[in-house]
C-alpha cells in the first residue's frame, strides 16, 4: 500500500450541491483535528465528508502523531465518512479509506448493523464475511451542510424536516424541543452526540447564526447540557468559505455527562484579528507556506494552539492578532437563564466574539441602568401581507407597475388606471384607503422602507403607498374594493400560505399605528423613527407602542444616539455574504438594551427633549459623516456633528464616561461598520455563466 500523500494548500471552492455545501479551507480542518485529534489511536468520523478533505487530513494527522507510516491500515480502518452523495474523487481512493458510507446519516445509528450496499468499496470489502456495527467514535469533525431550515424538504424530500424532528427529539430522550425553524448543520450536531463516545470530543464548522438567532436557543442549551465548549472561534476579517454567503465559525465540544465539570468549564471564545493562515504563519520558521511538509505543517498548528491553551485570562495579542474572551459555562448558562419562566431563553454568544472592549465597559457602568426594549414597552412587527402588489397600492399621483392612481376629488374614492393602456381599472372607496382622524379622512400611509424617510420624524410627503384595510365579509363590501378583491383572486392572492391563516384574506386584521417605527436592516446610514403622523409599517420596520410620551421620548433618543447605533451593530448578524448591511431577527430586537426611562430625572428629559426637538428636523447622514471618520484611528471628537454629539452627550455624561471611553465608543461603531464591509468584500461571487 502506497502512503496516501496530501499536497497543500488545497483549492477551496464552491461545490453546487443544492444541500448548500461547500469545499472546506484545508487550513481550517488542519486546525480543527490539531485541536481534536490528539492521541495514537482514536477512530474517528466526518458524517457528511463529501470530497473527503477531513478524512485525507485525519489520515496525516494520525500518521503524524504515530510518527509511523507502518499501521496505515489500522489508522484507515479508523477513520470513517459518511455522505449522501460522496465524492468521486474520494470515492477513487479505495486503496485508501474503505470505510466510506454512501447513505443518508440520519439513517445510521450507533450498533446498527450495516448492509453491504452502505458501503461505497464493495469489492474490498472481504471483511463481510461477519457482521458490521456501526461504532461510536472518539472524535467527530465536519463540515455540515448549511442548509436553511426552509429548504430542507426541497433538498431531501416532503415532511423530511418533520421526520427529522421527531426522529432527534426521540434520539435525545426528549430532551429538547426542536423549532421547525433549525437549520440542517444543527441536526448533524444533535445526531452527531449519539455517536460521540463520552470524554469525545467534537469539531464542527457551522454558520455563526445559531449564537444569536432563535432557533440557536435550543442548541446552546443542547451544548450546555451536554458538553464543554472548549472553544469557539471566529473572525473578525474574513468568511471561512470566499463562496459562501453566511459568516462561519469552528467550535470545540468534549462531550461531557458530569454537571460540575461542566459547568466550571471555561468556554474561549476566540477572536481571530487577521486571516488564519497569516496568523498561523506566525508559529513557524518557514518562510514560504508552499516550503512546509507535513510534519511542520501539523508542528505549527499544534504551536498555534498550544498557545491559546496557555491564556486563560482576557487577552489581545496584537503581535499574533488575536483576542482570547474566557468565561465559565455557568456563566453562559446564567446569561441565558429566565428564572421567571424558569427555563433557558437564550442570549446573544456571539457578543463575546464581536464586541469591542468599550462594550463590557458600558455594560458595567450602566449595569443598573439596561433594560430589554421588550419591557419598555409593547412590540411587533409591520405588516406581513403575504401580497403586497395587492395591498399595498400608490398613494394618489403616484404609480407602480400595475397601476396609478388618482383621488376623485368629489367621492375621495382611489381611482386604479391600467399602467400600460391608461385605462380606468378601479375605483377603490375612501373608507378601504383612509381613515377617519377626528374629523378629517386621511389616506393610510405606508412606510415600506427606511430609504423612504431621510427625517427621524417621518414626513407624509415622503411617502408614495397606501395600504388597504377591509375588515367586512364580501356581502357587506361596496362595489369598487369588491371587484378589487375579485381581481385578486383572479391573480391567486387568495391561495397563498400567508392567506389561508385568516378568516378572510383580504383582512390584514386591526391595529393602530405605534410611535416607534425601528428598521430592521441597518447599513451606513440608521434612524429609528417617530411616527407622529401615525403612518401604517411594513414587516421591514418593527412597531414600539410606549405609554408616555416622556419614555418614548428617551427611548427614541437612545435608540438614535451612537450607543444604540452600537448595540444595534453588536445585535445584528450580516443579512448575506456579499453586502454590508446588518439585520435584527424580531427575537434580538425585542431583547435589544437600552436605557430605562424611570432612571433619567425630570430635570434631564426635560434636555433631551430641547435635543430631541433638533433631531427630528435634522436630515439623515451616514454614521461616517456624522462621526467625522471613516478609520477608527482618525475619530476625534472635534469632528463629530454638533447634533450627534450633543445627543451622544447626554448618555455619555449619564454613563460619567470619559472622554477616551466616548472616543472608544466611536472607534468601535466605525471599527464594526468597516469590518462587516471587509468581510463582505472577502465573499467572492460566482460565476454564473
Amino acid at each position: 500500500m502506497k502512503f496516501l500523500e496530501i499536497k497543500t494548500p488545497f483549492r477551496n471552492r464552491m461545490n453546487n450541491n443544492p444541500l448548500g455545501q461547500f469545499y472546506t479551507n484545508p487550513d481550517i480542518v488542519d486546525l480543527i483535528l490539531s485541536i481534536t485529534v490528539t492521541t495514537k489511536k482514536q477512530n474517528i468520523l466526518d458524517p457528511g465528508c463529501g470530497h473527503g478533505i477531513f478524512l485525507q487530513r485525519a489520515y496525516s494527522r494520525l500518521i503524524y502523531i504515530n510518527n509511523s507510516k507502518n499501521n496505515q491500515k489500522e489508522i484507515l480502518n479508523n477513520i470513517w465518512g459518511i455522505d449522501i452523495s460522496p465524492s468521486f474523487k474520494l470515492l477513487d481512493n479505495r486503496n485508501y479509506f474503505r470505510n466510506i458510507l454512501k447513505v443518508d446519516f440520519f439513517k445510521i445509528k450507533p450498533n446498527l448493523l450495516l448492509k453491504k450496499e452502505y458501503f461505497c468499496h464493495l469489492k474490498d470489502l472481504a471483511h463481510f464475511d461477519k457482521k458490521i456495527g456501526m461504532p461510536k467514535f472518539d472524535i467527530i469533525v465536519a463540515n455540515p451542510p448549511f442548509t436553511r431550515q426552509e429548504r430542507i424538504d426541497d433538498s431531501m424530500g416532503k415532511n423530511y424536516k418533520e421526520k427529522l424532528i421527531k426522529q432527534i427529539e426521540e434520539e435525545l430522550n426528549h430532551t429538547i424541543s426542536l423549532s421547525k425553524r433549525t437549520s440542517l448543520y444543527a441536526y448533524f450536531i444533535y445526531h452527531s452526540s449519539i455517536f460521540l463516545k463520552d470524554n469525545g470530543v467534537m469539531g464542527y464548522i457551522t454558520p455563526n447564526l445559531w449564537l444569536s438567532v432563535d432557533y440557536g436557543t435550543h442548541l446552546q442549551e443542547f451544548l450546555l447540557k451536554n458538553f464543554k465548549i472548549k472553544a469557539i472561534v471566529g473572525s473578525k476579517v474574513e468568511r471561512f468559505f470566499e463562496f459562501a454567503e453566511v459568516d462561519t465559525i469552528i467550535i470545540i465540544l468534549e462531550k461531557c455527562s458530569n454537571e460540575s465539570e461542566r459547568l466550571n468549564n471555561v468556554v474561549k471564545f476566540i477572536q481571530l484579528r487577521d486571516k488564519l493562515v497569516n496568523i498561523l504563519d506566525k508559529f513557524t520558521n518557514i518562510t514560504k507556506r508552499e516550503d512546509l511538509d507535513e510534519n511542520e505543517r501539523w508542528q505549527m498548528n499544534d504551536a498555534f494552539w498550544n498557545y491559546i491553551n496557555d491564556l486563560n485570562n482576557y487577552t489581545i495579542d496584537r503581535e499574533y492578532d488575536i483576542r482570547i474572551f474566557p468565561i465559565a459555562q455557568q456563566d453562559l448558562w446564567n446569561h441565558g437563564y429566565d428564572k421567571k419562566v424558569s427555563k433557558y431563553v437564550g442570549s446573544r454568544w456571539d457578543i463575546f466574539l464581536r464586541a469591542p472592549d468599550i462594550y463590557f465597559a458600558l455594560l458595567e457602568k450602566g449595569k443598573d441602568l439596561w433594560v430589554p426594549l421588550k419591557e419598555i414597552g409593547t412590540f411587533r412587527r409591520g405588516f406581513t401581507t403575504g401580497a403586497n402588489q395587492f395591498f399595498y397600492i400608490p398613494a394618489p399621483g403616484n404609480k407602480n407597475k400595475n397601476f396609478y392612481t388618482e383621488k376623485d376629488p368629489n367621492t375621495m374614492d382611489l381611482l386604479l388606471y391600467d399602467s400600460k393602456s391608461n385605462q380606468l381599472r378601479f375605483s377603490i372607496e375612501k373608507e378601504y384607503w383612509m381613515h377617519k382622524k377626528s374629523i378629517n379622512w386621511v389616506p393610510n400611509y405606508l412606510i415600506k422602507s427606511p430609504r423612504e424617510s431621510d427625517f427621524v420624524k417621518i414626513k407624509l410627503e415622503s411617502l408614495n403607498q397606501v395600504v388597504l384595510i377591509i375588515h367586512d365579509n364580501k356581502q357587506n363590501l361596496k362595489k369598487g374594493i369588491l371587484n378589487y378583491i375579485k381581481w385578486g383572486e383572479s391573480q391567486g392572492f387568495h391561495n397563498r400560505r400567508t392567506m389561508k391563516n385568516r378568516q378572510r384574506w383580504y383582512d390584514l386584521g386591526v391595529r393602530e399605528p405605534y410611535q416607534i417605527l425601528f428598521p430592521k436592516r441597518m447599513g451606513e446610514k440608521f434612524y429609528v423613527y417617530f411616527n407622529n403622523e401615525e403612518v401604517y409599517s411594513d414587516q421591514t420596520l418593527y412597531e414600539i407602542a410606549i405609554d408616555t410620551k416622556r419614555a418614548m421620548v428617551i427611548t427614541l433618543s437612545f435608540l438614535n444616539s451612537t450607543l444604540g447605533r452600537l448595540f444595534y451593530e453588536l445585535a445584528g448578524y450580516e443579512l448575506t455574504g456579499s453586502v454590508t448591511v446588518a439585520e435584527l431577527s424580531e427575537f434580538l430586537a425585542e431583547r435589544l438594551l437600552t436605557i430605562n426611562p424611570d432612571k433619567i430625572s425630570n430635570e434631564d428629559c426635560k434636555k433631551l427633549k430641547e435635543i430631541f426637538k433638533k433631531l427630528c428636523i435634522t436630515p439623515i447622514d451616514t454614521i461616517y459623516n456624522e462621526i467625522g471618520a471613516k478609520k477608527p484611528e482618525t475619530v476625534s471628537l472635534n469632528e463629530i456633528k454638533p447634533l450627534r454629539y450633543k445627543l451622544d452627550n447626554f448618555f455619555y455624561d449619564f454613563l460619567n464616561l470619559s472622554n477616551q471611553q466616548k472616543v472608544n465608543t466611536y472607534k468601535a461603531v466605525v471599527d464594526l461598520l468597516n469590518s462587516r464591509i471587509i468581510k463582505s468584500k472577502s465573499v467572492k461571487i460566482r460565476d454564473k455563466s
